[in-house]
């Protein structure tokens, strides 16, 4: 059995070294492609990217277009000109005017938000955002996220902190005709 494993093995390894090109072939082809590779002249795909205009004037000149081409003016290489843009007067958005009095019933609700946070370890802060409602004066999209180093809010807090701050609905004096909903966002201590 060993002289039958023996002899199929050298016969597989003939064949495989019929198959396979004499080892001098293999390095003449690579010598071939190293040298046709050597001897194909560089090509550049691309133009050099051209020079700026010197800073006191010299150097290429740039026509302006005429009016009646209506093309851009360009510099050497196709690139146009930079043309500054007029500056648009940006105006603060005006702020709400019901703001201050319905952060003043927010911070009215302080007792019963300090109910939600009886035996908490320590103090904190926590970011309330809303939509406000002006006409009804309710809260709607209520988001509550702790601030700086705080604990994080349990799932009965924030469920206390929810009802606190949206019932009973809040009193809007001089509501605004917006058509969105404004969002507010209040940072609360406890």
């Amino acid at each position: 059995m060993k002289q039958e494993l023996a002899r199929r093995r050298e016969a597989a390894r003939r064949r495989l070294d019929s198959r396979r090109p004499p080892r001098r072939t293999r390095w003449w082809g690579l010598v071939l492609l190293l040298l046709v590779l050597a001897l194909v002249p560089q090509c550049r795909c691309t133009e050099d990217p051209p020079t700026p205009p010197a800073a006191d004037g010299e150097g290429a000149a740039v026509e302006p277009a005429s009016a009646s081409t209506g093309q851009r003016t360009r510099l050497p290489g196709g690139r146009v000109l930079r043309q500054d843009r007029p500056e648009m007067p940006a105006t603060p958005p005006a702020q709400l005017p019901w703001l201050a009095s319905f952060e003043l019933q927010v911070a009215a609700r302080a007792p019963r938000l300090a109910e939600c946070f009886e035996g908490a370890s320590r103090p904190g802060a926590l970011r309330w955002t809303a939509r406000v409602e002006v006409a009804r004066g309710t809260v709607s999209d209520q988001t509550i996220e702790p601030v700086l180093s705080s604990d994080p809010i349990t799932a009965a807090q924030r469920r206390c902190v929810e009802a606190a701050l949206s019932q009973p609905s809040y009193r809007i004096v001089r509501p605004d005709t917006r058509s969105t909903l404004p969002k507010v966002s209040l940072v609360i201590e406890f």
